[in-house]
């Protein structure tokens, strides 16, 4: 089997050889604080390090990158050392110039088996891919080049790789949640990421993702935090006495009339359709009774004049009121690729803002039929591809993980 696996995996390599990849060795090791406006490129592809807080460092790290059917070690990466957007304003990213469409596929990992952290992919404002990355992802595998003395087996952990389908021109990556190592981008011109599980069309791929919908808190697909606002579950409501699972959006979305990194973003197949229902519960925790706190729903990318469409009622007091917050909704009145939410400016002594549900359903099919479900038979292995009922090993079906005997 382990031959098997060697041969198909330079098999598979051969049939990527076109693609334009870039990555990082010995002599591109470099120390935090060195990198800002550090360039890498490969037929086209161009690879800009935006680096404003001095995080960004290449080092010597070994990782295993693919699926059953072929992998792939790449020995240094590219550490953020942080999220991207921070409060103090400075701009950390990566830019990309992509030269053509095609599929866009990021070797990444978070070095931690316990936090997932998002990648996104922004072109033109609207974030077009969203990646959720997290080390438990990986699988063990036997691999015969990872033979040594102290792993005879080969034993080794593979880790997914992130595929979707981009536009060419600038697009940017972004890590709002925390720090991710890159080990590998790689573009090929004229595929797609396709309806495949790691890929950009589909569920632990790219944004939107297929089999899911905007279910806070029952799922947080679709969903990107960004700036400020965060995941949490130690605010309290019900008068003080139990915590909640929430959005919680510590200052508003925008900075002197303009969008600020404050805000949660809303994306699903196909972008937002006129009619489509949101609906939003939510509470604040002070014991202030003359604060306040509400949200906004808005359109716009950072830099720009947001366009808002509908804001909450008033919030419940969740330190001084025993009750759960009651839901509320506005119908859409015209396409949108992706929504925003964020705390509403103007508001009396505006306060920490908790959001405990954050649905959007398709106009005329009510709160029980959300956007965008879709049941697939198909089975897929890890690297997306269909596989039949004699393959054997980890498999996704309908977006859960299993293992197939």
């Amino acid at each position: 089997m382990k031959k098997i696996f060697t041969l198909i995996a330079v098999a598979a390599l051969a049939l990527t050889a076109n693609a334009q990849r870039i990555t990082f060795g010995a002599d591109d090791v470099a120390a935090a604080g060195t990198l800002d406006g550090k360039t890498f490129s490969k037929d086209g592809l161009v690879l800009t390090i935006k680096d404003g807080e001095g995080k960004f460092a290449i080092d010597a790290n070994s990782a295993w990158f693919g699926d059953a059917s072929a992998q792939e070690n790449f020995t240094h990466r590219l550490k953020t050392g942080g999220k991207s957007q921070t409060t103090s304003g400075k701009e950390r990213w990566i830019t990309l110039t992509i030269p053509a469409d095609g599929k866009l596929s990021i070797y990444a990992r978070t070095g931690s088996s316990t936090t997932e952290r998002g990648i996104q992919v922004v072109q033109n404002g609207a974030t077009v891919l969203n990646f959720k990355v997290l080390d438990a992802n990986a699988v063990s595998m036997d691999i015969e080049a990872a033979i040594t003395d102290e792993n005879p087996t080969g034993t080794t952990k593979v880790h997914p790789i992130y595929n979707g389908t981009v536009k060419a021109g600038t697009a940017e990556i972004n890590f709002p949640d925390g720090s991710v190592n890159f080990y590998c981008i790689e573009l090929a011109p004229g595929e797609t990421g396709g309806d495949q599980p790691g890929g950009g069309d589909q569920p632990g791929g790219g944004d939107p993702t297929p089999g899911s919908s905007i279910d806070y808190p029952n799922s947080t697909d679709g969903i990107t935090i960004s700036g400020t606002t965060s995941w949490d579950n130690t605010q309290k409501y019900h008068g003080n006495a139990d915590t909640s699972k929430n959005i919680s959006f510590a200052n508003g979305y925008t900075s002197d009339g303009v969008i600020n990194d404050n805000w949660a973003e809303m994306s699903i197949e196909g972008g937002f359709k006129t009619g489509d229902v949101v609906t939003v519960a939510g509470y604040f925790n002070n014991s202030d009774d003359t604060k306040q706190a509400a949200v906004t729903l808005f359109t716009g990318a950072k830099g720009e004049t947001p366009v808002d469409l509908w804001t909450s009622g008033l919030f419940i007091n969740g330190r001084n009121v025993a009750t759960d917050p009651t839901p509320e909704s506005y119908t859409l009145e015209a396409d949108a690729a992706t929504l925003k939410l964020g705390r509403a400016n103007g508001l009396t002594g505006a306060t920490r803002t908790n959001v405990t549900l954050l649905k959007v359903t398709r106009g005329g099919t009510g709160i029980s039929e959300m956007l965008n479900i879709k049941v697939d038979s198909a089975v897929y292995n890890l690297a997306g591809q269909k596989v039949g009922k004699d393959y054997k090993g980890v498999v996704i079906s309908n977006g859960k993980k299993m293992i197939q005997k």
